[in-house]
């Protein structure tokens, strides 16, 4: 297949998934497009038969599978990008090696959509939830009922599942992400891709992938809540090097959220470094709120304001008291 002749291609990470990468596989192959995609595969030196059931499909599908096989474990986040490095397509599709997709219509509702929206850099939809006992919840946020149009959505909260992400080739800035450290490197990803205000997101309201979720080795199941933290100092600090800046008033929005989160963190497991993470962010947040207030000229829509600081750290401090007397 020649390089211009993709215009897909689908980016699988998979490491110990020996019980679950059939599925993903299956899942893009059964893939109905009037386009051609490849579907590249970064095999992780695993220590069960993944690796073999890929090298099985690849056997079996030469024209579209490739397999990116590290002779060194390369460890998640740098398996991701240089995973993505191969990527010949228009497009890039994601789907981690555990997950599945559902809709055999799904590339083409993707890429029809960002066809038609040439300043939409990204496409995403709602998934399934797969938990352990097998129950199924389909995902439900509030951010969906927005418009997407802006980026103050996602710097509140990564709502973005990966499997369920279609974005332009052409967006993703590669240098930007060699020597990256950090668990959520898809949020990075997905913060990149929008560091032009005018840049836009696609929701399409459909389900057609499933997330197994509470897996042992899932991201957020293996990696310490302590380290979330730090790894999301990284993506602030990430996001100050891309060439259009983020304002400081947005940056504090992201500390408020992220302040919030510590303390539901506090509210659901009673984690004492919960609170000085919440504190700790707070803070930052007051101090970005200065910095905008001395630095910052141009007006944030969506982005958090004086007053919905007050509230907020009002019902922070609220919470954090009753709970401290209960």
């Amino acid at each position: 297949m020649k390089k211009s002749e993709i215009v897909v291609s689908v980016c699988i990470i998979t490491y110990n998934h020996e019980k679950y990468i059939a599925q993903a596989i299956e899942g893009v192959l059964l893939q109905k497009t009037n386009f051609p995609f490849e579907l590249i595969i970064g095999e992780d030196c695993s220590s069960d038969s993944t690796k073999d059931i890929c090298i099985d499909y690849q056997i079996k599908y030469p024209d579209i599978i490739k397999l990116y096989l590290p002779e060194k474990n390369k460890g998640m986040q740098r398996n991701f990008f240089e995973t993505m490095e191969l990527a010949l397509g228009k497009y890039i599709a994601l789907c981690d090696g555990d997950d599945f997709w559902t809709d055999p219509d799904k590339l083409q509702k993707q890429v029809d959509a960002l066809e038609k929206n040439q300043q939409a850099v990204l496409c995403f939809h709602p998934m399934t939830e797969l938990h352990q006992n097998g129950d199924i919840f389909p995902q439900k946020s509030s951010v969906f009922h927005r418009p997407l149009n802006d980026r103050i959505a996602l710097l509140n909260i990564n709502f973005i599942s990966t499997l369920t992400v279609v974005f332009r080739n052409d967006s993703y800035n590669r240098a930007l992400f060699r020597g990256v450290q950090a668990a959520m490197g898809d949020y990075i990803l997905y913060l990149s891709l929008l560091q032009s205000p005018r840049s836009q997101i696609i929701y399409l309201p459909e389900y057609m992938g499933v997330y197994r979720y509470g897996r042992p080795q899932s991201v957020s199941n293996a990696i310490p809540m302590e380290r979330f933290h730090s790894d999301f100092i990284r993506i602030l600090q990430y996001a100050k090097k891309l060439p259009y800046q983020w304002s400081s008033i947005e940056i504090a929005s992201i500390y408020l959220a992220s302040s919030r989160e510590w303390l539901n963190l506090y509210k659901s497991k009673m984690n004492r470094k919960a609170v000085f993470a919440a504190i700790r962010c707070w803070l930052m947040s007051i101090r970005c709120i200065i910095q905008s207030k001395l630095h910052d000229t141009r007006p944030i829509e969506g982005a958090i304001s004086m007053n919905g600081f007050l509230f907020q750290t009002k019902r922070g401090l609220s919470f954090l008291f009753q709970k401290r007397r209960s």
